[in-house]
């Protein structure tokens, strides 16, 4: 083998080795079952519907077969309780779908810090319509001591908002 395969044969290891190691740190929907929960344990936390329908969509994703929805309607609430080992120091990313231009639409996230809430994210103007995930949302939390986060939505009834592929990555 000459130097130059040799090369192309590391640099194509290495490539398949981050993209192993960017999936274990993703959390998606894929193992969990379509519709509608009232509980669902994540590698990043466990999901808890507040207000609203909240539900796994196996129609859609950005990566895989499935993602999780937010319905349309008055409001939906999705509470996130962090995992012990979920570190919150550096950026929280994701990619999101908005499925209407029509109004009303809100779409904000709370960190929970001991008894109060702080939102941390507004995207009722930077998360925009269409299809294929096209909004990688990078949310800078900063903060070790979040324990949970509050997803919040409002958009008119028989749309929602598509969410895939959270990464927390720690800072840098």
């Amino acid at each position: 083998m000459n130097r130059i395969s040799v090369s192309w044969n590391l640099i194509a290891s290495l490539f398949s080795l981050s993209g192993i190691l960017l999936a274990q740190n993703n959390t998606s929907f894929e193992s969990a079952k379509p519709g509608e929960f009232n509980e669902l344990k994540t590698s990043l936390g466990t999901w808890l519907p507040e207000v609203g329908r909240t539900i796994v969509d196996d129609a859609h994703a950005k990566t895989g077969e499935q993602c999780l929805q937010l319905t349309g309607g008055e409001k939906t609430s999705a509470i996130l309780r962090l995992a012990d080992d979920a570190d919150t120091s550096g950026v929280l990313s994701f990619w999101a779908e908005r499925w209407t231009s029509r109004a009303p639409f809100s779409f904000r996230i709370e960190k929970r810090t001991g008894d109060e809430w702080a939102e941390i994210f507004n995207g009722d103007d930077s998360v925009k319509v269409g299809r294929a995930f096209l909004n990688h949302v990078k949310i800078p939390l900063g903060d070790d001591s979040i324990r949970e986060l509050r997803f919040t939505f409002t958009s008119p009834p028989g749309t929602g908002v598509l969410l895939d592929d959270f990464r927390p990555a720690p800072a840098t």
